[in-house]
């Protein structure tokens, strides 16, 4: 388990993660991965060479609350490693098919119908 996020800044979240990582059998690796805007490279270097390692297969990638280290990740995995091309225009239509899926489905999550002027039933 490549734990984008979980560390000595959260110690509960990283026992935790470690806890449900033993429960599997699995091994889990906490990198220092702040979600500050930053990006630190090395550490998407050392989540690389976790992936790419094939002693380490499967490996499952976690990061609770967001996707942005996730995704970034992922592809850079596919990219880098396994030599998938990276087409700009695709992962652009991507992100708006899943703006306009979560704008669908938007309604359909509230506990209550709207009203006939848009707002909520509860109150």
């Amino acid at each position: 388990m490549v734990d984008l996020g979980s560390f000595d800044r959260y110690p509960e979240k990283r026992r935790s993660n470690q806890g449900a990582a033993a429960e599997f059998g699995a091994i889990w690796s906490g990198l220092q991965m702040v979600g500050d805007g930053r990006a630190n490279p090395n550490g998407y270097v050392a989540a690389l060479r976790l992936l790419s390692d094939p002693v380490n297969q499967p490996v499952l990638i976690q990061r609770a609350g967001s996707s942005e280290r996730t995704g970034t990740a992922v592809v850079q995995y596919r990219h880098l490693v396994r030599g998938r091309r990276i087409a700009a225009k695709n992962t652009a239509e991507s992100a708006r098919r899943a703006r306009e899926e979560k704008v669908r489905a938007g309604p359909a999550r509230r506990k209550c119908a709207p009203g006939p002027r848009g707002e909520s039933a509860r109150r």
